[in-house]
C-alpha cells in the first residue's frame, strides 16, 4: 500500500463516526511495539519485512538500545474497511477510517505513560502472550482501562510459540488458549463485581433514613417486649433486605467478557505478521460448507463438533470429533508451519499457496531451503494479514469518539459542579458545552480539552522537525547527534523522518484529537497526522524572570473533546 497523504488524514477527521482513538496495553515484552510495526506497515510507512525489527515507535535512542518502550508514542493510520454488506449497484463498497494509535510502555517503571495514553483514548488493545499468559502488568492495565471507562479488546499474541517452542498439538494449543482467555475474564469479572459492590454500598448509603428507622423500630420492639422473638427476627430480615440489593445478580454482564465468538478477541503472531478472528474463518467456511455465516460465528469457538459425514454440528463430543476451532482453524495453521518450518516440503507449500489463492512471490517460495522463515512470513501475511484482523476488530468493536464521550463524560465532567453563586446564564452555557462535548461538535462555542501532561521543548527542535519533514529517508535505529535522542514519528508522504527532540526532555507524544484538524501553522510539524503539536502561546514565558527559557515552547499531550484549535484562542481544560 502506498503511503496515505496528509490531506486524506485531515479530511477523515471531519466524520467522528469514522475515527477510533486507541492505545496498546500489555505486560512488558508481550509484543506491543512489534504489532504496532505491522499496523504501520499496512500504511506503507515501513516495509512489512522490517516490522518487528525496526521498532518504529521506539523513537528514542535509549529505547532502541535497551529494546523496550519507555515513552508513549502516537501515530495516525488509515484503514479502508470492506463493506460487510456490499451492494452490487455500488462501485465503492469500502469505508474509510482514521485510527489514532498510541503505543504505551509495558514496564512497571513507566506506568505513568500508560495512564497518559488511557486517559485520552476511547478503546484499548490488550495483548497477552499465549505462552506466558496473564502477568502482573496485564492485571494493572486491565484495571486502569476499567477505571477510565475505556473499552478493551483482547489480542492473544505469539501463538506461533505454541507451535515452534512448546510444540503443542492443535488440540493442546486450543485448551491452553482457552485457559488464557479464562484468566483474563476472571480479572474482568472481579473488576465488575468490585464495582457492583461499590454501587450497592453507595445506594444503601444514599438512603440512611430507611435503615435508621428500621433499626430504631427493631430496638423499640426489643425493649418493649423481649418475649417476642418472631417480631425481632422479622425486623432483622427486613433490615437485611434493605441493606443488600440482590438485584445486582440480575444484571447482564455478558458484554464485558472476552469471547472470540463475540468478535472482541483476535489470535495473532505479531512477529510473523499474521492474525485472525472468528469472523474471517466464518466467512471462508460458510461458502465451502454451505452454512450460514452467523451459525459459524457462534460455533467456531467453544464445545461444538462438526461431523463431515452427517454435515451436522453437535454440542457434545461424538466419537473422535475435534472442536470446530481445532478442526477448521488451528489444523490449517499448524499444517502451514509444519510444511514450511519442519519438513520444508516444496510440493506441499506450492499446493497450499495454490489452494488458498495467495499472492506469493516466486523468490519467497525459492527461499524455502535457505531461510524458511521468509517463505513462512510471505504465506501467512498474504493469507491472514495482521492489520486486517486487528483494525477490523477495532472498527467493529471499539467506540467512536462521539459514542465513547457520551459514556465517559459523567466520569470526566459535570456542569453541576458550578458554585452556588453561578448565574442562570452561566449554568445554561455550561449545559451547552456539555452537549457539544457529547456530540464531539467541532463548531462548539469553546474548545475543551483534557491535557494529560505538558513539557517544554526548544524551538530549535521544532524547527528541525519542520525541516526534516521534507526529507525522504528511512528511519534509523537511533541518532548519533548529541543534541537529539528522541522523536515522534507520524505518517507523511512519501516517507517520514521522526521529529528529533532534546535528550534532556521526554519524548513528545501527540494529542489524540477526536474531531479537529491540526492547526495550519503546525500542520507540517505534525507530519500529516491527525494529531498536532500544541504550543502554549498564551502561557507566560519564563523569560520574564530573566531565565534562558525564552527559546522554549510548551508541548501538550492532550485530547480535544469539542471545538477546533486555533492559534491564540482560549482553551478550556478539564
Amino acid at each position: 500500500m502506498a503511503p496515505t497523504s496528509s490531506s486524506v488524514l485531515v479530511s477523515l477527521q471531519k466524520n467522528t463516526q469514522h475515527i477510533r482513538n486507541i492505545c496498546v496495553l500489555a505486560h512488558v515484552d508481550h509484543g506491543k511495539t512489534t504489532m504496532s510495526d505491522s499496523l504501520i506497515s499496512s500504511n506503507g510507512i515501513i516495509s512489512q519485512k522490517m516490522a518487528g525489527k525496526l521498532r518504529y515507535l521506539d523513537n528514542r535512542k535509549d529505547e532502541q538500545e535497551r529494546g523496550i518502550t519507555m515513552k508513549s508514542s502516537a501515530i495516525s493510520l488509515y484503514y479502508n474497511r470492506p463493506s460487510p454488506t456490499p451492494s452490487p449497484s455500488s462501485t465503492d463498497n469500502q469505508t474509510e477510517y482514521l485510527i489514532n494509535l498510541i503505543d504505551s510502555p509495558g514496564h512497571v517503571d513507566f506506568s505513568s505513560e500508560v495512564s497518559t495514553a488511557v486517559r485520552i483514548t476511547d478503546g484499548a488493545l490488550v495483548l497477552v502472550d499465549a505462552v506466558e499468559g496473564v502477568c502482573i502488568q496485564t492485571h494493572a492495565v486491565l484495571r486502569q482501562a476499567w477505571m477510565e471507562k475505556v473499552r478493551p479488546c483482547l489480542v492473544v499474541n505469539k501463538v506461533d510459540r505454541l507451535i515452534t517452542e512448546l510444540q503443542m498439538s492443535p488440540l493442546e494449543a486450543y485448551m491452553h488458549i482457552t485457559k488464557v482467555i479464562e484468566q483474563v475474564n476472571v480479572i474482568v469479572g472481579g473488576l465488575y463485581n468490585e464495582e457492583a459492590v461499590q454501587d450497592t454500598q453507595a445506594a444503601s448509603d444514599s438512603a440512611p433514613n430507611t435503615t435508621t428507622s428500621s433499626s430504631s423500630s427493631s430496638s423499640s420492639s426489643s425493649s418493649t417486649s423481649t418475649s417476642q422473638p418472631t417480631d425481632s427476627n422479622t425486623s432483622e430480615d427486613d433490615l437485611e433486605s434493605k441493606v443488600f440489593d440482590w438485584s445486582v445478580e440480575e444484571k447482564d454482564d455478558s458484554s464485558i467478557y472476552f469471547n472470540p465468538a463475540m468478535g472482541n478477541v483476535v489470535f495473532a503472531s505479531a512477529q510473523d505478521g499474521w492474525a485472525f478472528g472468528i469472523n474471517q474463518f466464518a466467512e471462508l467456511y460458510s461458502k465451502k460448507l454451505g452454512m450460514k455465516e452467523e451459525v459459524l460465528r457462534r460455533t467456531l469457538w467453544g464445545d461444538f463438533f462438526y461431523s463431515p459425514k452427517e454435515k451436522k454440528i453437535y454440542q457434545k463430543q461424538k466419537g473422535n470429533l475435534q472442536p470446530m476451532f481445532v478442526q477448521f482453524v488451528l489444523n490449517s495453521i499448524w499444517e502451514v508451519y509444519n510444511s514450511v518450518m519442519v519438513t520444508q516440503d516444496r510440493e506441499k507449500v506450492d499446493k497450499i499457496v495454490t489452494s488458498l489463492k495467495l499472492n506469493v512471490q516466486p523468490r519467497d517460495i525459492a527461499a524455502l531451503s535457505k531461510d524458511p522463515s521468509v517463505t513462512l512470513q510471505a504465506i501467512v501475511t498474504s493469507w491472514l494479514p495482521l492489520s486486517e484482523a486487528v483494525l477490523r476488530m477495532v472498527v467493529d468493536k471499539l467506540p467512536s469518539p462521539a459514542e465513547a464521550q457520551a459514556e465517559r463524560l459523567p466520569h470526566l465532567y459535570t456542569p453541576h459542579d458550578l458554585p452556588a453563586s453561578a448565574s442562570a446564564e452561566e449554568r445554561e452555557r455550561a449545559e451547552r458545552i456539555l452537549q457539544s462535548m457529547r456530540k464531539c461538535d467541532p463548531n462548539a462555542e469553546v474548545a475543551v480539552a483534557y491535557v494529560s501532561k505538558v513539557f517544554s521543548v526548544s524551538k530549535e527542535s521544532i524547527a528541525a522537525a519542520v525541516r526534516a519533514r521534507n526529507l525522504v529517508v528511512m528511519p534509523r535505529r537511533g541518532y548519533s547527534s548529541s543534541s537529539s535522542s528522541s522523536s515522534t514519528p507520524a505518517p507523511p508522504t512519501p516517507m517520514p523522518m521522526p521529529m528529533p527532540m532534546p535528550a534532556s526532555t521526554p519524548s513528545p507524544s501527540q494529542h489524540a484529537n477526536s474531531t479537529n484538524a491540526p492547526p495550519p501553522e503546525y500542520a507540517r510539524a505534525a507530519a500529516g497526522t491527525e494529531s498536532s503539536l500544541l504550543p502554549s502561546s498564551n502561557t507566560p514565558s519564563a523569560s520574564s524572570s530573566g531565565g534562558s527559557e525564552d527559546s522554549e515552547e510548551f508541548i501538550a499531550f492532550a485530547r480535544v473533546f469539542c471545538g477546533t484549535l486555533r492559534r491564540g484562542q482560549k482553551l478550556y481544560i478539564l
